[in-house]
């Protein structure tokens, strides 16, 4: 991982750079400095307001703090505008793990597999089916039960 020390550099120079900003995040999130990382993923949605990476990055924390409403509402967002972006489906696999939905995971692991192999976990998924979650056959006409009933426009651009 990148040096802090290096990234703020460099950021001096440029601090509008995306790119450098993501990268000082994850560093951030690397040393568990989660008030600076947050701030700085903060920074980039300031700069880039639809940035996927950095919206993710900060349902992450805010799950780390406690604030798992607000988390899960920020990443059903992402979810909701960014349907082929793998890395928040995955997230949400883990959240609804988390809230123990072995379903609703399988749903959304399957989901971030399907769109990016590379961002396969074979220990999250052994997880999801302790949890309950295997494979189940598709449903045709029934809403996922980790997708809102409000997002029902979204449902239809996202081919589910």
């Amino acid at each position: 991982m990148a040096d802090i020390a290096s990234l703020k550099q460099a950021l001096a120079v440029s601090p509008d750079n995306l790119p450098l900003l993501l990268l000082l995040g994850k560093a951030y999130l690397g040393e568990f400095q989660f008030q600076d990382a947050r701030e700085t993923f903060e920074k980039v949605i300031e700069l880039e307001p639809g940035n996927p990476e950095a919206r993710t990055q900060v349902a992450q924390i805010l799950e780390v703090e406690g604030r798992s409403s607000e988390a899960i509402i920020r990443l059903e967002q992402v979810n909701a505008e960014h349907p082929s972006y793998a890395p928040a489906w995955m997230l949400r696999a883990k959240f609804a793990l988390s809230e123990n939905d072995g379903e609703s995971a399988r749903e959304c692991y399957d989901r971030a597999v399907g769109i990016d192999t590379e961002v396969a976990d074979a220990e999250l998924l052994k997880r999801i089916r302790e949890a309950g979650g295997n494979k189940l056959p598709k449903r045709r006409g029934t809403r996922p039960r980790w997708l809102p009933a409000t997002r029902g426009q979204v449902l239809s651009s996202m081919r589910i």
